[in-house]
Order: structure tokens, then C-alpha cells, then sequence
């Protein structure tokens, strides 16, 4: 720990933390602390990936009304914005709804989910959230609406019949990192569209879904 903290010019406290987590070499902390893009694996290793992004495309093409639904931690907040910017950026027709805390609960509702058919959504991306939303994905199904979700928690031994699934812990999904925060879901899913890191989500223009 002493060696890790002076080779690494770490705080005690840091090197600490770090050992805690199981990594006792100087060559394991490193490639913890590795920042480089070059690392990232590819987003397509997730299973449903190619289906989703195939749908996507199609909805942004054709300017069909895509909802955004999120969750209203910190996490579903940054996975909503994430995919908000991303669908600006493509020139889609859509928009975003996080449920109320107190009064809807976790996860989608089925008011919220005939409100958005209502409006003439038909396809509805999770981020965040819908990885046990068994019944609300039936009723989208009901109303003509495709379902992608993404999400990172624990699956239930049922799962939503969606139109596609993507999150790291389904089961027979080869992505070989499984902790995945929401929002890193959702930054698999931008990356996988733009065909590069998030990145070109702040350039001008948004012809780069036809490539």
C-alpha cells in the first residue's frame, strides 16, 4: 500500500481505498485509474445492441415520435439528458418524461405509457429503468408501441417482452464489464449510433445516423 501511494503519487487514504478494492499491485491500480478511451469496449458486445440501434434509426428516418423515458435519481437525470442530446443531435422527433417521485414511483406506468401513445410516440426508449416493467411494456405493446430498454440493474427471471433489451447483467450478454452505471448504458447506446465516442453529440449537424 506504502509502495502503491509513492510510486503512483497517491494520498495514503487513496492508495487505501485502493487496496481495499483488491488491487495490490502498482500494475493493477494503474489500469484501474486508466482514463483512456482506447479501453472502451465496443459497444455492439451488448446484446440487442444491433436490434435497437436498427430501430432507432428507422424512428429517427421516418420522424416517428420517439419518448424518453427516465428515472429521477441522479442517475436516470444524466441518462435522460445523455439521450435528450443525442436525439437532438440526430434531427429526431421526440421528447423526455421522468415520473414523479411521490406520486408515480419507480420505474414506467401504464397512464404514462397510453398518455405518450396518446400523443403518437411509437417507440419508447428506458434509460435508466424498464427492466422489470413486464406489464407496462405489454400495455406499449398493446397500443402499437416498440420498447428498447436500457438499463443496468439485476433482471428478473422474467423478462419484458421489449422489442429490444440492453443491459449488461441479462442473462447470455457477452459485454465483459457487468457494472455498468444507467448512464454508461446510455453512452453505449451513443456511441453504437454515432459510430464513434459521444464526443461528436456537440458538433453541428445530424446526418451522421446515415452512415
Amino acid at each position: 500500500m506504502e509502495s502503491t501511494s509513492k510510486k503512483m503519487n497517491l494520498s495514503p487514504l487513496a492508495a487505501k481505498v485502493l487496496s481495499a478494492r483488491g488491487f495490490s499491485s502498482v500494475e493493477e491500480a494503474a489500469s484501474f485509474l486508466d482514463t483512456s478511451m482506447a479501453r472502451l469496449h465496443d459497444p455492439y458486445l451488448l446484446d440487442g445492441m444491433e436490434r435497437a440501434v436498427s430501430r432507432i434509426k428507422q424512428a429517427i428516418e421516418n420522424k416517428e415520435k420517439i419518448l424518453i423515458f427516465g428515472d429521477y435519481d441522479a442517475d436516470g437525470v444524466s441518462s435522460t439528458t445523455l439521450m435528450v442530446l443525442l436525439l437532438k443531435e440526430a434531427g429526431a422527433v421526440f421528447g423526455w418524461y421522468i415520473p414523479n417521485r411521490f406520486t408515480e414511483g419507480y420505474g414506467p406506468n401504464i397512464p404514462a405509457v397510453e398518455q405518450a401513445a396518446a400523443d403518437g410516440a411509437s417507440l419508447m426508449i428506458t434509460v435508466d429503468t424498464g427492466i422489470s416493467a413486464k406489464e407496462e411494456v405489454a400495455a406499449a405493446n398493446a397500443l402499437g408501441m416498440d420498447v428498447i430498454i436500457t438499463d443496468h440493474h439485476e433482471p428478473p427471471p422474467e423478462l419484458p417482452e421489449a422489442f429490444a433489451i440492453i443491459n449488461p447483467k441479462k442473462p447470455g450478454c457477452s459485454y465483459p464489464f457487468k457494472e455498468l452505471a444507467g448512464v454508461g448504458v446510455a453512452f453505449k447506446v451513443a456511441h453504437a449510433l454515432l459510430g464513434e465516442l459521444p464526443g461528436a453529440l456537440f458538433r453541428s449537424g445530424n446526418t451522421w445516423y446515415n452512415k
